[in-house]
């Protein structure tokens, strides 16, 4: 394996100047846990002996599940950075049971997977939840509205609406989860999705967003311009291959 010094890479290249200049969500899970060992060890960088560590254990939260003793065992970690990287595992599992508080506001897709990501973390079956917000997009209740099987859920705008209406939203976000993993919006989840809008605009209660909730990450149908689709795109994404 060819090694390569941090401080031989072009300057734009260098995890942390890259941070700096983009932000942590531009970062690779190499380049993110190069930065929370530090330093590699002799002949070693810490891009090298991060890119070893998650190629032998198979994926970061891999790593970050490990035994304590088996990290300061590993070649070039040790005890300091093996604690570190279980600090980093400890906050992350604090992240997980984040609990908002009353009035938590939605500014981003980001914002809804937060709030959601505990309630439906390692669920078996699909559970879809509706967010009633206020005008100023605070929540103001958290409605849990269908329980399915490992891949599905019915989805009924009438019901969305209805306790939409009960809580008196000025808006909703709809949440589902995919207890395989899977962040691909189903043409089902598409065409359901629309149908739903489409009831809000006629009651002047907009969806705002509809998130799928995979393993560790989510899906925002607004981010990737799934709402408010015509009838001849929606088509295109349902249509049966």
């Amino acid at each position: 394996m060819s090694w390569c010094k941090i401080k031989d890479l072009i300057l734009e290249e260098r995890p942390r100047e890259k941070l700096i200049t983009y932000g942590s969500e531009f970062l690779t899970d190499v380049e993110l846990l190069a930065l929370v060992l530090g330093t590699g060890g002799k002949k070693i960088s810490s891009l090298d002996l991060a890119r070893t560590l998650i190629k032998d254990y198979g994926k970061l939260e891999n790593v970050l599940k490990s035994d304590i003793e088996k990290l300061i065992n590993y070649k070039h970690i040790g005890k300091a950075k093996a604690v570190a990287l279980k600090a980093i595992e400890q906050i992350t599992e604090r992240h997980i049971s984040f609990e908002a508080e009353p009035g938590y506001q939605i500014r981003s897709p980001s914002d809804i997977y937060r709030y959601l990501r505990k309630d439906l973390k390692d669920k078996d079956q699909e559970h879809i939840y509706v967010l009633c917000l206020n005008s100023c997009n605070k929540v103001i209740s958290k409605n849990l509205i269908s329980i399915g099987t490992n891949k599905e859920a019915l989805l009924s705008g009438r019901e969305v609406y209805i306790k939409a209406l009960e809580k008196g939203a000025s808006s909703i976000a709809l949440v589902h989860n995919h207890p395989t993993g899977s962040l691909e919006a189903s043409p089902d989840d598409i065409a359901t999705t629309q149908k739903i809008a489409e009831i809000g605009q006629y009651l002047n209660l907009p969806l705002l967003d509809h998130l799928i909730i995979g393993k560790n990450d989510f899906f925002s149908m607004k981010m990737a311009g799934l709402l408010n689709l015509d009838r001849k795109e929606v088509s295109k994404y349902t249509k049966k291959s």
